[in-house]
């Protein structure tokens, strides 16, 4: 197998809302490359049908990875970033400059190195009081999609990510937030570091055109496996809960995340 893309998928359509993709890739610079690739296409394809194409980013290691992989001339050259709106599927309530911010780590791998404009970036203002600053994010997404009426915006594309809780964005396991069914973004708190954050809710990311989950390591191959195992238990982990009503799931693993995984 080529280091840099190859990989096996798995499909597993049982009776779900939608079936899930299984991409495994070498190495997480393999995997970079891939979810690039995948990326370009996606917002290459959803520009010919309209002409904003709306893309959630997430936090973490792996998804730095990525934006700096983006930011590369080789990549940077072949998407239209001036038609790409930015979002944001969670945030500590830390101001935007902080060294934990998911806002700052975005700008520093990638919105600053491709010189997308700020008009682009919705960002959440972590350091507001977290009530407001859910309901203001909640208005400037129903903003960024108006006139669409609907309960739930649908995105074209979210990144996720995968904790070592099983939780995702900042839904995580026990919380409250957990149970919201008519916001599309709250107030929440984390059980370790910071404690305040703010996330989007199940129905606004399970209403995406595509949710895409970017996990890689070895420290995170058994709750990989507890995720997939989990998702038609009676109390399924956060993660389990990402099942697009009516679009695609893919997970993007490296081979150490896949190790606990049965075999294709």
């Amino acid at each position: 197998m080529s280091l840099a893309l190859s990989f096996f998928l798995a499909t597993i359509s049982a009776s779900m809302p939608s079936p899930r993709e299984i991409r495994v890739l070498d190495n997480e610079s393999a995997l970079a490359e891939a979810v690039a690739g995948f990326l370009a296409s996606t917002i290459e394809e959803t520009l010919r049908r309209k002409p904003r194409v709306r893309l959630v980013l997430s936090g973490g290691s792996t998804p730095r990875r990525l934006y700096r992989t983006l930011a590369q001339p080789e990549w940077a050259k072949r998407i239209d970033w001036t038609s790409v709106l930015l979002f944001f599927g969670d945030e500590r309530c830390v101001p935007p400059d902080h060294p934990e911010s998911n806002y700052a780590m975005a700008k520093e791998a990638l919105i600053d190195p491709l010189q997308i404009a700020p008009q682009q970036v919705m960002r959440l203002r972590g350091e507001a009081e977290p009530e407001e600053a859910a309901s203001h994010y909640e208005a400037t997404i129903r903003e960024a999609f108006a006139p669409d009426q609907t309960p739930f915006p649908r995105f074209d594309l979210i990144f996720l990510g995968l904790g070592d809780d099983g939780h995702t964005a900042s839904l995580f396991p026990s919380s409250p937030a957990l149970r919201e069914q008519r916001r599309l973004v709250v107030p929440t708190s984390s059980p370790v570091g910071i404690p305040h954050r703010l996330t989007m809710t199940f129905p606004l990311l399970n209403a995406a055109v595509t949710v895409v989950f970017l996990v890689t390591g070895s420290s995170k191959a058994s709750i990989l496996r507890r995720v997939q195992e989990e998702r038609d238990s009676a109390a399924p982990l956060p993660a389990s809960r990402i099942r697009p009503a009516n679009g695609r799931l893919i997970w993007y693993v490296d081979r150490a995340a896949a190790s606990a995984l049965p075999s294709a």
